[in-house]
């Protein structure tokens, strides 16, 4: 992010808060359509040359967003503006930012939420910076929106507009009537932005000096026409279709773009099938809008489901599911992140495609199963087939329920910092500082299973905690808005008369992030093998040798090391890491029916946290030194997979999928593998999601190209990677993220 303020944003901002400050605190729908109406269009930028669709942001240093970088609705950029006011700029103008941040750093609704953490959930969920000790933290967002752009599609703004008015008719008291006419400002506002942006179109048409090509006028055109319909009717082309999704999603803030497939298809096939367009100008349509999304600078979001059992017109889905996945075969970039649900019986070119793009080094689409997905969605999120088959992936990998069902990730867990704590009384090796509840002198436990009782209370400590948290957070975020573009078009809240937070949508849930989790099942069969079973060291022992990373504790390294693995298919190792997966997601689930949350689940997930909160973390009882990266997602420790791609298979698929809302399966192939035995890789695939696999994120490289990446990075500017739940461009990822990659095991 560009640090200097300019004085435009400054201006902009001072008005937000005006805005702001001149509604009282009982008006919430009221007060956030006026701010929306401060905030729009003036944060929106110019068209930009090459673009198809009209719709670019930069928001502001203060503003009202779902998900800003430094917080939820009413959010504040404090870092940013503090960098800003002790700077060299001039002083005018840090003066004035100095005001923003005065009035917002502690009226924001992070802050506010953090003001509201009762003293011992202050305690054990300290701020969030995973670099500082701890064990769990908080996260202030509110992530993974999918709105019903199927309805979207169907009513335009004008039939939404229509269907509030009609709603409204019947509103019950003051609080539905200031909802229904804020919603219905805030579309207003939608047909301001495209006016706006209509506006912008007519005065470079009509300008003489710098009069665009015939091709690009033509362009222009089909685009303010598009911006034209948006005010008057529901789409009719794919265009249409296109730049009213990607307005409302722009200022909706939300991030993801629902089953593109299923929405989008009709509106190819007719355009093609009547002769407005040509599969290859559709292609480059959707290659101008990945541009777009892409250049959000989203990492982890963008996220553009295609696939899937029950979609509305299955033939017309799949037909554009082809061209989708052959506009991130062109566009390579980090988002947006395309998904691709398969099942049996699907179109087998679905397939077909998504190897091939893959075998390129691509890294999209991810794949889903269906066949697994769906009856584990109904198991974990409690509902009937029907709603769980419209389960949709978000972020790094975490499920909700389609324009059903909220359930922002908001905290996150080290598990292997909670197995560290169970060990030595719950003080933290690094800092000495007590983290956890004491649950004992692990020296004292009997056997194993004291030692394993006492991690699963410093477990529950944490999930007690992290559940408490959603819950408020949800909680601030309802008191101080509606969130009224996402809420028009989420099931429920119009007919309820309630926002999103308000108890307007059907299912409010919430989700924890959880990492580190393979290297602590091995931890602690290690453990058990080598202290309780073998007897090669006491838990004394192995405890000082933690405290010293090993150094002088050389052979019990090793005989720890030797001690198998999970990712062999080996019974013991993925025994224990079936138990703790099991145990870990039961305690979950049971601390979030102590809330008001629908459900509350794990997601077994990874960014690039296994290298950053490994960074934070001393030496543990896998053979892992201190520092040093953890186990990624769902997947072993890099490089300790060491006998074969299908005994990895056969331990993933151990881990059930019914108790929690996501996992992550990262898989590392060479690029020979693809080319030369494609039908093999297929067939594997095949076998490991008719066995229960869930989920497959490929990396499609070899390690000769990373690593001469790491040396000459100016010439692999090209070469993306799945780092963990979302893509990078390796060359721009830390030191240690690319040795983790490069050190995970190559399949070839």
């Amino acid at each position: 992010m560009e640090r200097y303020i300019t004085e435009e944003q400054i201006r902009q901002a001072e008005e937000f808060t005006r805005v702001y400050q001149s509604f009282g605190e009982e008006h919430a729908a009221a007060r956030e359509a006026a701010c929306l109406a401060a905030q729009y269009p003036a944060v929106l930028l110019p068209i930009g040359e090459e673009d198809l669709f009209a719709g670019r942001v930069e928001y502001g240093i203060v503003g009202f967003a779902p998900k800003n970088g430094e917080g939820f609705g009413y959010y504040c950029q404090d870092n940013r503006m503090r960098e800003f006011v002790r700077g060299e700029g001039r002083k005018e103008l840090r003066d004035r930012t100095a005001c923003l941040l005065s009035f917002w750093e502690n009226r924001c609704s992070r802050a506010r939420t953090r003001a509201a953490f009762p003293e011992d959930m202050a305690r054990a969920l300290p701020e969030d910076n995973l670099d500082a000790p701890g064990a769990a933290f908080p996260l202030y967002r509110m992530a993974g929106w999918v709105p019903d752009y199927r309805e979207l599609m169907r009513l335009g703004i004008p039939g939404l507009k229509e269907k509030i008015r009609k709603r409204a008719k019947d509103a019950q008291g003051e609080q539905e009537k200031e909802l229904f006419d804020a919603m219905s400002q805030t579309l207003d506002l939608v047909s301001v932005c495209a006016k706006h942006y209509a506006a912008q179109i007519d005065h470079i048409l009509a300008e003489d000096e710098k009069a665009p090509s015939e091709e690009r006028r033509a362009q222009l055109l089909v685009m303010r026409n598009s911006l034209a319909v948006i005010l008057e009717r529901p789409p009719r082309t794919m265009h249409e279709a296109l730049q009213l999704a990607w307005l409302y999603s722009l200022l909706a803030v939300t991030m993801d773009y629902g089953r593109m497939d299923d929405y989008i298809g009709p509106f190819y096939t007719a355009d093609l099938e009547e002769g407005r367009i040509m599969q290859e100008q559709a292609l480059g349509l959707l290659c101008s809008l990945w541009t777009l999304i892409a250049d959000t600078s989203e990492t982890v979001h963008g996220r553009i489901v295609i696939g899937g059992r029950g979609r509305t017109d299955e033939a017309a889905a799949d037909r554009f599911a082809l061209i989708a996945m052959e506009a991130s075969r062109r566009v390579r970039r980090s988002i947006p992140q395309l998904s691709l649900r398969l099942y049996e019986g699907c179109n087998p070119l679905l397939m077909d495609k998504a190897l091939e793009a893959l075998g390129e080094g691509r890294t999209f689409p991810i794949l889903y199963y269906d066949d697994v997905n769906i009856p584990s969605v109904m198991k974990a999120f409690g509902v009937e087939k029907e709603e769980a088959i419209d389960y949709y992936p978000f972020g790094c990998g975490e499920y909700v329920l389609g324009h059903r069902s909220f359930g922002s990730p908001n905290g996150l867990i080290n598990i292997l910092k909670v197995l560290e704590l169970a060990l030595f009384d719950g003080v933290e090796i690094i800092s000495g500082r007590q983290l956890g509840p004491r649950t004992g002198d692990a020296e004292g436990f009997r056997d194993f299973e004291g030692l394993y009782q006492a991690f699963l209370v410093q477990c529950r400590y944490f999930f007690h905690y992290l559940a408490l948290q959603q819950e408020l957070e949800y909680r601030i975020a309802g008191e101080e808005a509606a969130y009224l573009l996402q809420s028009i078009l989420y099931d429920d809240c119009l007919a309820r008369g309630r926002g999103m937070f308000q108890g307007g949508v059907r299912y409010l849930g919430g989700t924890v992030e959880t990492y580190g989790n393979i290297s602590a099942s091995d931890s602690l069969y290690a453990i058990r093998r080598i202290v309780y079973e073998e007897g090669m060291c006491t838990v004394g022992e192995l405890k000082e040798a933690l405290r010293a990373d090993y150094a002088g504790y050389e052979e019990l390294l090793s005989a720890l090391r030797r001690v198998p693995k999970f990712g062999n298919d080996d019974e013991g190792a993925d025994g224990m890491a079936v138990r703790m997966h099991e145990d870990i997601c039961r305690i979950i689930q049971e601390e979030g029916r102590k809330t008001s949350l629908a459900s509350y689940l794990a997601v077994l997930i990874n960014n690039d946290h296994n290298v950053r909160l490994g960074r934070a973390i001393g030496a543990s009882a896998d053979g892992r030194r201190a520092y040093a990266p953890m186990s990624n997602a769902n997947g072993p420790t890099a490089g300790w997979d060491t006998q074969g791609i299908t005994a990895l298979l056969n331990s993933m698929t151990k881990l059930r999928t019914d108790i929690h809302a996501g996992a992550v399966q990262n898989m590392k192939f060479s690029r020979n593998m693809f080319r030369e035995h494609r039908e093999t890789v297929k067939g594997i695939l095949e076998t490991y999601f008719e066995q229960g696999g869930q989920q497959a994120m490929l990396n499609v490289v070899d390690r000769n190209e990373l690593e001469a990446a790491i040396k000459e990075p100016e010439k692999y500017q090209d070469l993306f990677v799945r780092v963990g739940g979302y893509s990078g461009r390796f060359v721009q990822l830390p030191k240690e993220v690319q040795l983790d990659i490069l050190n995970r095991t190559l399949y070839e």
